[in-house]
């Protein structure tokens, strides 16, 4: 009697692991992104080793319009043509304030020649996020999500949450968590994405 239960137990544990390994499949095909495998070369390599995944194949970023923390309406498709650096954040975010200064680093380097960021913060005030920019001395726009409409959008799960979009409005990565985005491989991924914009006038050394 105490074999079939034993058995019974097996089967019930096996067939768990399975639904779970098949969700974690389907969650995967669904959210468009994969990881990279260690052979790439490229700006694949340098998005491998930032931990950025990509948009296998590339999507077209959701539309939106917000204001930022002056009240001025800012809409993505202002920056066709350009790459964009979507960042999701909050103040209260310990890894969001960790990130935020390569961030600035990475603006200054790369803002004239074709690429933003547009810092999106979640449900906080307009004096919290203009006060924490002076803090932190970041020049870069910073935008009001109020009711959480772009976190939406995108599928927001956790922050700070980083998506990449390329001159054509499609996204082509996604990272989740703090890193230093002024690396040297954070800077040559960046770089190479400019490298397709017809807004790159200049090779920038990293």
């Amino acid at each position: 009697m105490r074999q079939p239960r034993r058995l019974s137990r097996t089967r019930h544990r096996d067939g768990f692991i399975a639904r779970w390994a098949w969700l974690a499949v389907g969650l995967g095909l669904v959210a468009g992104f994969t990881v990279f495998p260690p052979s790439v070369q490229g700006k694949d390599h340098y998005a491998s080793t930032l931990g950025v995944l990509k948009a296998v194949p590339p999507m077209k970023a959701p539309e939106f319009t917000l204001p930022d923390s002056e009240g001025n309406q800012v809409a993505l498709k202002d920056f066709r043509g350009s790459v964009v650096f979507l960042n999701l954040w909050a103040s209260w975010c310990p890894a969001c304030r960790a990130e935020m200064p390569s961030m600035e680093r990475l603006y200054q380097k790369f803002k004239d020649y074709g690429f933003t960021i547009l810092a999106v913060n979640l449900k906080e005030n307009p004096s919290t996020v203009r006060a924490f920019m002076e803090q932190f001395r970041l020049t870069f726009p910073a935008l009001l999500d109020r009711r959480g409409k772009v976190a939406s959008l995108y599928g927001l799960w956790s922050i700070p949450m980083t998506v990449l979009i390329d001159p054509d409005g499609n996204i082509v990565g996604r990272a989740i968590g703090g890193r230093n985005w002024s690396s040297q491989d954070g800077c040559r991924y960046i770089g190479s994405l400019l490298a397709h914009s017809k807004l790159a006038k200049a090779e920038v050394e990293c």
